[in-house]
């Protein structure tokens, strides 16, 4: 079994992992972050995830320098943006379910969640 392959396809809990012999099966992707705990990835936002210019957000630090005087606080703009990217459908799934009057339809919940994951797509070190 292919490891990156896991990945790519997620599983939705451990019996699916012991289970699993074919991997074309429908699942959906997770992450698990530290602080939200497991967030699903849409294949939108695997498409944005899978691509250099967003994977280059590993390396760079979103604490910029204060990481040398905080070395604990390691959290890279790649973290940063997946966890961007959750809050941001959370508030509008929350601001659909709460004000109907809005009418903020599924497309629009999920341009603000890509919006969310992209936001810092464009910074360079020490931008802000």
């Amino acid at each position: 079994m292919n490891p990156h392959s896991m990945f790519r396809r997620g599983f939705t809990d451990l019996d699916d992992l012991a289970g699993a012999t074919d991997l074309t099966l429908d699942r959906s992707t997770y992450i698990n972050d530290p602080i939200h705990g497991y967030i699903q990835l849409s294949e939108d936002m695997l498409q944005i995830i899978d691509t250099p210019q967003f994977q280059r957000l590993r390396n760079l630090k979103q604490m910029g320098t204060s990481y040398f005087v905080f070395p604990g606080g390691s959290h890279n703009r790649f973290e940063h943006c997946i966890g961007t990217a959750f809050l941001a459908g959370e508030v509008a799934q929350g601001l659909a379910q709460r004000q109907p009057e809005l009418a903020i339809s599924k497309r629009d919940i999920r341009c603000v969640t890509l919006a969310g994951l992209c936001h810092d797509l464009g910074h360079g070190p020490f931008s802000h």
